[in-house]
């Protein structure tokens, strides 16, 4: 590499630092909880993230996402209306912007509903407050984040083991079904060259097609 590319490459770099400085990460935070609240806004913010509205149930969450446009929008899963319905609201309106939901659930279950309804992100409120920063730069990145001990009940799950009842294996199975199709769509649109970011949205929304 001559030393003219090298230098253009640094000069390409440092100006992307500078724009992520200038530019503030938004969040819009929903959660029916004000100490809930008030502790994630504190904490996003001693990290650089700027709240940019904060509401307490689906309604404000959807209409303050649409005007606003936030980078992240944090929902409660828990909280009036529901944080997966607004979710699902949102998905189809903010493509630039990262969904996560916040729950205090390791459900499986939940998960596969809140992948369902569009989210980027799981999140257990009390995660760190390191993790949790790390899981939104993470978010930001175009990756898809869900705490660890999920993983494994998700790896359990595609391998069929565990005492359950007949039944319930049944439904389980064909919900847990979703995942494998979804990765299938996300690799192949990388391989055509597309983001990851934007192949995880344009995976999911091929997925909502078939249901």
């Amino acid at each position: 590499m001559s030393a003219t590319v090298r230098q253009a490459s640094h000069v390409e770099a440092y100006e992307r630092r500078a724009r992520r400085k200038r530019d503030p990460v938004t969040v819009v935070l929903a959660d029916h909880d004000d100490s809930t609240r008030g502790n994630l806004r504190q904490m996003l913010e001693h990290n650089g993230f700027t709240v940019v509205a904060e509401v307490q149930d689906a309604d404000e969450a959807v209409g303050a996402a649409v005007q606003l446009r936030p980078n992240i929008c944090l929902l409660d899963i828990n909280m009036p209306g529901g944080g997966l319905a607004a979710a699902e609201r949102m998905f189809p309106e903010l493509p630039d912007t990262r969904i996560a939901i916040l729950t205090m659930a390791t459900g499986e279950i939940d998960l596969l509903d809140a992948i369902h309804a569009g989210a980027d992100g799981y999140l257990l409120k009390d995660t760190a407050p390191d993790r949790l920063m790390l899981a939104l730069r993470a978010l930001l990145r175009g990756e898809a984040v869900l705490p660890r001990s999920l993983t494994g009940l998700l790896v359990e799950e595609l391998r069929g083991t565990g005492a359950r009842a007949d039944s319930q294996k049944s439904e389980r199975r064909s919900r847990i079904r979703y995942l494998p199709r979804l990765a299938h769509h996300y690799r192949r649109r990388r391989r055509s060259g597309m983001s990851p970011g934007v192949s995880w949205r344009s995976a999911r929304q091929r997925m909502r097609e078939y249901r």
